[in-house]
């Protein structure tokens, strides 16, 4: 024999995804509610607290010269997610090949000349509206910019050896064409948004000529 209710099964199912549903709009109006944290400035102090050992974070004052010596040190930098307005002071640095300033409150890309030697860039997850001439930085070959405020992305502000770019969730007006456009113009492109570009059958197309 048919069970008597075929259907229980899926009503089961439905009850359970609508209590999850309102748990997290419960969640969602909590966190609204919640007064917003005001931004930070980015001081060498912070760049202490989140990049080095306990020991010096204790002593994260910029006369300590045990402080500015082990900043010097660092390839990696970690600054996500403290609340960041702006890119400043990192003068302090030494040669930092990978920077993490995702999930912050930037609007500008700046300040980085000094830099030099950065080779993945995480800037995803921020409020940029537009992408200054970054060529200086010779070395880079992932910018990360998704989950941004960017309308438009001139091809010539981009690095010379950029090889992995990602650009999803921005405000391009047509983003297929700007896609195109970049796998056309930056030779360097390798993969754009997660998506490998082919341009070996190109370059070959070009000899065979």
């Amino acid at each position: 024999r048919q069970p008597k209710n075929m259907s229980e099964p899926a009503e089961l199912s439905a009850a359970a995804t609508a209590e999850e549903e309102s748990a997290e709009e419960e969640v969602d109006a909590a966190v609204a509610e919640e007064p917003e944290l005001p931004s930070q400035a980015l001081t060498v102090q912070l760049l202490a607290e989140h990049n080095l050992g306990p020991e010096l974070q204790a002593a994260a004052r910029p006369a300590q010269g045990a402080v500015v010596d082990a900043l010097l040190q660092l390839k990696r930098v970690h600054l996500s997610g403290l609340r960041l307005a702006a890119i400043d002071n990192l003068e302090c640095l030494g040669p930092v090949t990978h920077l993490f300033l995702h999930n912050n409150r930037l609007t500008a890309i700046a300040n980085l000349e000094c830099l030099v030697h950065l080779k993945c860039l995480h800037l995803a997850h921020n409020a940029i509206t537009s992408v200054p001439d970054l060529t200086y930085l010779r070395h880079l070959m992932l910018l990360d910019l998704s989950h941004n405020a960017l309308s438009t992305l001139p091809p010539a502000h981009l690095p010379p050896r950029l090889s992995l770019l990602y650009l999803h969730d921005n405000n391009f007006a047509d983003y297929a064409a700007l896609k195109k456009e970049l796998a056309e113009t930056v030779t360097s492109l390798k993969c754009l948004d997660g998506e490998l570009l082919d341009n070996t059958a190109d370059e070959e197309e070009e000899e065979d000529e």
